[in-house]
């Protein structure tokens, strides 16, 4: 390999973890479902703007990597980056669910854009190299970049907008408008990896081999609900957070950022270290376990909601959930990654995406009616999500499938 193009490419992961970190500040998060209701919303609005987030990328998810796949990863990346300006405008001008739901629709454009693209440029950049089987520890390490900003963003957001007022909202927007333009700047630099393209393969179909991979597979297709589920469940609980421990259970917002921002350091740190966690098992078992950890996180949430309502504690088992749950994704990624080709990796991965939102659809809709009932009831929803994975979608630890992965 050529120096310079090995230089060009080992910078790659610096950019693509920076790129990633700023589009994921995110710092109206640690206020948002507080800031949807400041601007006219419902709460069971909140979970109708997840639909049209999901309706969004059921359109684009596919479509928006077969052109990673096809025009390449780092146009890709770019164009993510636009449609996350776009994103953070809309919302500076929001005042009611149309402009919110525009918003939405460039914040689920910026995603499908990066999903599936990042995780494929990270992967086949590391392969070009020829560290293949550094592919965990690398991944692993990319996904922290959601998280290292957020490790002070939180509390640097609840310290801002603590009034709760409009012109704070606005300053904490604002400083997510200025990252992305500046992760747009990182994108424009990056270097395209080789996708070790098969000009027999490609003719047949970038998409229709891609699905053929997951259509064929069962083990595979189970791998993929139990990824998504799982997700889903521990969404549906974070997307009314500020609103049920700031709103309703008086959890000062100050606190809340500051044990927010250490939850996302202790993502951090573990997703730095995956890689050396039970080095003997496979990666079903340490999915599995995870599994069983957010549900027992989840039931002693709902146990403490009836049996003693002690706050801090109800937040402690909150972020747990949220814990257990972000740090599997860098297993599944790794474990997915394995299955599917460079060529039609980013196309691939993004199917898995589509499924998940296909899911996600009828069960914020569940979440929404429930949640206008008692604002606890979404936990249940939750709750059952995850016995169903539990036992409908368990991954077999013997399974030679699992092992070769």
């Amino acid at each position: 390999m050529i120096l310079e193009r090995k230089i060009k490419l080992e910078k790659n992961f610096f950019k693509i973890f920076f790129i990633n970190a700023l589009l994921n500040i995110k710092m109206i998060n640690i206020v948002l479902s507080l800031f949807y209701v400041y601007r006219g919303l419902e709460l069971s609005d909140i979970f109708y703007l997840g639909i049209v987030y999901s309706i969004a990328v059921l359109l684009s998810e596919v479509p928006s990597s077969y052109l990673a796949d096809s025009f390449g990863r780092r146009r890709a990346v770019i164009l993510a980056s636009f449609f996350g300006i776009l994103h953070w405008v809309f919302f500076l001008i929001a005042d009611s669910f149309l402009f919110f739901a525009i918003g939405t629709i460039f914040y689920a454009l910026a995603e499908s854009f990066m999903s599936g693209t990042d995780e494929a440029l990270v992967y086949d950049t590391n392969r070009e190299l020829g560290n293949p089987d550094a592919s965990l520890q690398k991944l692993s390490r990319y996904f922290s970049s959601e998280r290292i900003f957020k490790i002070v963003s939180a509390l640097i957001g609840a310290v801002i907008a603590q009034n709760l007022v409009n012109w704070q909202f606005n300053t904490i927007i604002l400083i997510d408008l200025a990252a992305s333009l500046v992760a747009v700047g990182f994108a424009l630099t990056l270097a395209e990896p080789r996708h070790f393209t098969d000009l027999e393969k490609q003719e047949a179909g970038l998409i229709k081999d891609a699905y053929a991979i997951i259509a064929d597979d069962k083990k595979l297709r189970i791998t993929i609900l139990n990824k998504s589920l799982i997700y889903i469940s521990a969404t549906v609980c974070w997307m009314y957070m500020t609103v049920l421990f700031v709103g309703r259970l008086g959890v000062s917002l100050i606190a809340l950022g500051v044990v927010w921002g250490g939850h996302h350091l202790a993502i951090v740190a573990a997703n730095h270290y995956l890689h050396n966690w039970f080095p003997r098992k496979t990666h079903a078992f340490k999915i599995n376990l995870l599994n069983y950890l957010f549900l027992a996180s989840i039931a002693s949430f709902i146990v403490c909601w009836f049996g003693f309502s002690y706050k801090y504690l109800m937040l402690a088992f909150f972020l747990l959930v949220q814990f257990f749950v972000a740090i599997r994704r860098s297993i599944f990624s790794d474990l997915l990654n394995k299955q599917f080709k460079s060529y039609n990796r980013a196309t691939a991965l993004s199917l898995a995406n589509f499924a998940e939102h296909v899911f996600f659809l009828p069960l914020l809709l569940l979440a929404g009616f429930l949640i206008d009932q008692n604002i606890i009831l979404p936990y249940f929803l939750a709750l059952v999500i995850g016995l169903v994975v539990v036992v409908f979608f368990h991954l077999r630890t013997d399974d030679q499938h699992f092992k070769l992965i």
